[in-house]
C-alpha cells in the first residue's frame, strides 16, 4: 500500500481532473520534469509547497488512550495558465479548483481537514 503522502497526492489529482477544464491526459500532474505543450494548457502541478510537513503529538487521543499525532503535509496547485488575460482565467480556474476542493475536505478519510 502506498504511503499516505501518496495516497493524498492521488486523491487532490483525482479531484482535480475530475473538473472538465483538466480532464485530458497530463492536464494535471504530480510534478512535472518539462514543458507543458501549448494544446494542454490551462494545465495542473500538485507539488510540495514551500513550507515543511510538521507532527504534533496529542498525548492520548486515541480510542484506547494511546498517544496520537496530527501531520501538516503543504502541497502547492501550480495553476498553468493560457489566455491572454491570465488575472480573470486564474480566478475562474480559481472558482472551480475551490469548489472541487471543498467538495469533501476529508478527501475520501485520508485527512482530517484539507484546507
Amino acid at each position: 500500500m502506498p504511503h499516505l503522502r501518496s495516497q493524498i497526492f492521488a486523491a487532490v489529482i483525482a479531484r482535480l481532473s475530475a473538473i472538465s477544464e483538466f480532464s485530458g491526459a497530463d492536464k494535471v500532474k504530480r510534478g512535472r520534469k518539462g514543458a507543458i505543450p501549448q494544446e494542454k494548457l490551462p494545465a495542473l502541478t500538485v507539488t510540495w509547497a514551500d513550507r515543511s510537513e510538521t507532527l504534533t503529538v496529542r498525548p492520548s487521543s486515541g480510542p484506547a488512550g494511546e498517544d496520537g499525532y496530527d501531520r501538516s503535509l503543504p502541497l502547492s496547485v501550480v495553476v498553468h495558465l493560457q489566455d491572454d488575460e491570465p488575472e480573470e482565467e486564474f480566478d475562474r480556474l480559481c472558482v472551480l479548483i475551490e469548489a472541487a476542493m471543498a467538495s469533501d475536505i476529508t478527501l475520501g478519510g485520508l485527512a482530517i481537514e484539507a484546507l
